[in-house]
Order: C-alpha cells, then structure tokens, then sequence
C-alpha cells in the first residue's frame, strides 16, 4: 500500500512517466488509439468514483489511471497539434496583439505575440503565435495591438545531439517562428483594465527575477548547475542553467 504522505507523489509521477513515454517512443501511434485510452480512463475513473476500494488492487487503478491520463493527454496534444510553421527567413511587417512579456537583462524583451490579419505581411498571417526579441524597452502592456518590422526565422532544430529541443516546445505552444524587432510601435494601447492586469503580471516577472538572483547568491558556494536548476525548478527561471549543463544531460521535452 502507498503510504498517505507520499500517495500524491507517486500519482504525480505515474502521470509523468505516461507523458514522458510519449517523448521516448520512435513513432507516432494513431490518434484512434489514445481515443481508446481516454475511454479507459474514463472507465477506470467511474470504477474509482462508483465502488467503496482500498487495498492493493485500489492502489493499482490509480497508478494506472494517472499513466493512462498522462499517455493520452501527451499523444492527444502531440497528435491534434497542427501547428504552422514558417518556411523560411522572412523580413516584414506583423501586426499583433501582445500576450506574453518577459524581461531579461541588457534591456532586452522577450514578446509573445498572435498576428492579426489587418496589415499583417501574408507570409506570417497563418501563424498562430511568434516569439519576438527587441531592445525596445517601450511600456508595453499584455493585450497591446502593436506593429512590428523585424526579421522572422522558422523553428530549427538542436543545433547538436542530446541539446534541448526548444523548438519542440514552442511548435508545441503554438508558436510557428521566432524573429528580432528592428521597428515596434503600439498601435492600439489595451484598457485600463487590461492595462492593470499586465502590470500585475510584469511585476509577477520582476519577482521571479530578482527570487532567482536570490537564490544564486545564497548558493554560490555550490556548483553553478545546482543554482541554475534550483532556479529553475522553484521559479521557472532556465536562463542561468550553465549551458554545459544542457549538453551534458539528457534533456526530455515533455508535451
């Protein structure tokens, strides 16, 4: 029997050992399959929810229920994702509606962004979202309308093997291209209250910033990797990761 404290933690790694699976197998299944695996699901969950169980066997239905919960959300996701991705290097014009700000250090800005078709360039209307990088330190506020001019690059590939792949990430998030703003202007400034949210939000980043720089102090007697992957794992911050930290482990992108 799992013991009461440590129940959720096993349940929460049989749900991750399903989604990482996903990332392991060779080959795509068919999205028929993991429809047959949501239906167990289903009937495992009833099973739980309907009969009074404990005991051995009562244990086993959860453990396979989270498994079978993390197999066929990943396959799903991975299955149903019809992402587009741009071809090729591309310089012009997007007009879009920001969804995502993130500061980083020497006044760069990391913007998410979803294309709007009115004065958008055709080659980047079809793309759901793009990541953009500027040095425009600009107030910009979560729901803004901005224009940009800027260069426009596909997802590519780890550049070596057992590198992260990123670009698994972001065609998996939705974004089809990355690209670099020579030119940002606000065209419609978002409401007030939007406008509120978006700073709660930018001071939600300014926190996690300065948590993780924090941290890096208080574990500087220990090796860099330890610091970064603290960091990492508590706040989300993955930029401090050494990067020989990143080529000497095996990086699974989860779904």
């Amino acid at each position: 029997m799992i013991p009461q404290r440590s129940r959720f933690v096993w349940l929460v790694g049989c749900f991750i050992a399903g989604i990482l699976l996903i990332d392991i197998m060779p080959f795509r299944l068919p999205t028929a399959i993991y429809l047959v695996l949501v239906l167990g699901v289903i009937l495992l969950i009833c099973d739980v929810l309907i009969f009074n169980q404990s005991g051995f066997y009562y244990y086993s239905k959860l453990v396979l229920l989270f498994f079978l919960l993390g197999l066929s959300v990943s396959g799903l996701h991975l299955n149903l994702n019809n992402t587009p991705i741009l071809n090729s290097v591309y310089t012009g014009t997007v007009t879009a509606q920001i969804g995502l700000i993130e500061k980083y250090d020497h006044n760069r800005i990391r913007l998410t962004v979803t294309p709007t078709i009115s004065d958008t360039d055709a080659n980047l209307q079809a793309l759901r979202k793009l990541r953009i990088w500027s040095y425009d330190r600009h107030d910009f506020n979560t729901g803004d309308i901005v224009r940009i001019y800027g260069r426009f690059f596909p997802l590519s590939p780890p550049s070596f093997a057992g590198q992260p792949d990123y670009s698994r990430h972001m065609w998996l998030d939705g974004i089809g291209a990355t690209g670099i703003a020579y030119e940002l202007r606000v065209v419609k400034p978002v409401s007030n209250e939007g406008r509120f949210y978006s700073q709660i939000l930018l001071r939600l980043e300014d926190y996690r910033h300065s948590l993780s720089d924090r941290m890096r102090k208080q574990l500087g007697g220990f090796d860099p990797a330890i610091s970064g992957i603290s960091s990492a794992l508590l706040v989300g911050m993955k930029k401090i990761i050494p990067r020989e930290t990143h080529f000497n482990s095996l990086a699974l992108p989860i779904c």
